[in-house]
């Protein structure tokens, strides 16, 4: 389809208090207008005339990764609509928790003012790209357009990059049983994990004491050359001073290094040997965690297996 040809007329800008348009209007304040024929300026968006839509290419985005937004203005009348734009007037921002962390056309730009008119059923576009910054915080953003600042907005979402754990660590706990407060474990160890490496690894559990119902968790700290991953583990609901479980949720709360931004959930799987799971006092024993995959399978009190497919393979 052809498209129209379009009409535009060049119009210059007065900067006093405020910035007007220089086309006989004096005192008119340099926002979006749109025009009907030759009548006063008043903004057919208000009267049905005008539909405004401002949307981004995605809903999702990984830090850092080009946001690219659309205002587009059509027509909906019997009859031509005039809209202006202009470097000064028509400026894409976008706010996060209500602070606006980027302009489209931010510092000098030049001083002038176009319009288009558009034809029943023709609409016109303005596009501009945020090419995100690396130390934002990951959340929810809104997009704005100066041309119509009550006008519609559009929303997306910042996330981290996610990581995927696959691997399994191995090492010492000790505990510390407390009567009505149940048992606090202490862990240390080391093991392989994807996408990771050779990995650190310490965590602080609890078990459930003298309550009714809960989830026994904590957190576990990984940690390499490159940086540290904080988890927070989540078990299944138990009654009270039931011993630690041994599969739990767990959740990527913070990280540093190069997985600052790291986002991701997925499920632990424990097994502690050597000791009593749940006896008055200290103990010490050792432990296996397994991230993501399949559950341990533990014979013994010392060795733990990989469930692949249902076939067990030693992991060691």
């Amino acid at each position: 389809m052809r498209t129209p040809k379009r009409n535009r007329r060049l119009q210059f800008e007065v900067m006093e208090s405020r910035v007007v348009l220089s086309s006989g209007w004096a005192g008119v304040p340099l926002a979006s207008t749109a025009w009907v024929g030759d009548t006063l300026p008043t903004h057919p968006l208000h009267q049905g005339v005008l539909a405004v839509s401002l949307t981004t290419d995605r809903s999702y985005y990984n830090l850092g990764q080009p946001v690219n937004m659309t205002l587009t203005e059509t027509n909906n009348s019997s009859h031509d609509v005039t809209v202006d734009f202009g470097p000064t007037i028509d400026g894409f921002s976008i706010t996060h928790n209500g602070a606006t962390v980027w302009v489209s056309n931010h510092g000098p730009q030049p001083q002038y003012i176009l319009w288009e008119t558009l034809k029943p059923g023709q609409s016109f576009t303005l596009k501009a790209t945020w090419n995100g910054m690396p130390n934002e915080p990951t959340g929810v953003f809104v997009v704005h357009n100066e041309l119509f600042p009550n006008g519609p907005t559009a929303t997306f979402t910042v996330v981290g990059d996610e990581v995927r754990l696959n691997g399994q660590f191995s090492g010492s706990f000790s505990a510390h049983t407390f009567p009505d407060v149940g048992t606090s474990y202490a862990l240390s160890g080391q093991g392989q994990v994807q996408p990771l490496g050779l990995t650190n690894v310490t965590g602080d559990l609890n078990s459930l004491g003298f309550i009714s119902q809960g989830h026994a968790g904590g957190t576990l700290t990984l940690s390499n050359s490159k940086g540290t991953l904080t988890l927070e583990l989540t078990g299944p609901l138990q009654s009270g001073f039931s011993p630690l479980p041994d599969q739990f949720d767990y959740e990527i709360t913070a990280g540093t290094g190069a997985y600052v931004n790291a986002t991701g959930r997925g499920t632990a799987f424990l097994n502690l040997s050597g000791s009593p799971r749940f006896d008055l006092g200290e103990h010490q024993g050792r432990f296996d965690l397994r991230l993501g995959g399949t559950p341990l399978l533990c014979i013994g009190l010392d060795v733990c297996r990989l469930s692949q497919d249902g076939v067990p393979g030693d992991s060691r």
